[in-house]
């Protein structure tokens, strides 16, 4: 292998020394930005609902859109849904886990 210590990989990891590659924060930004895109694209989010965007930006960080939208609850089940998950750590305060649980009532809620 070449280019010195450590076997030709610098210390920052593969493709650190390349523009925009192995550079953290833009990337994973931009990275970030095509997934949420992909779920409210691709899951029958709708694109202008602000509520649609956070469920999608926040709930995504651990499980695909369609996990939650494959299920049907309440408003109250869909808060304790949420609380669960906080619980478990997905970062969501109390009002982006009120606006998500209504948007999924909404959307998801029982018959």
């Amino acid at each position: 292998m070449g280019g010195g210590p450590g076997g030709g990989v610098g210390a920052r990891g593969p493709g650190a020394d390349r523009p925009g590659l192995g550079g953290g924060g833009a990337v994973r930004g931009w990275a970030l930005g095509l997934v949420v895109a992909a779920v409210v694209g691709c899951s029958g989010i709708p694109n202008g609902d602000p509520a649609a965007k956070r469920f999608a930006t926040a709930c995504s960080r651990c499980h695909p859109a369609e996990t939650a939208l494959g299920v049907r609850r309440d408003l109250e089940g869909w808060r304790r849904t949420i609380w669960g998950m906080r619980q478990k750590g997905a970062r969501i305060d109390d009002q982006e886990a009120e606006e998500i649980a209504r948007y999924l009532a909404r959307v998801r809620g029982t018959r």
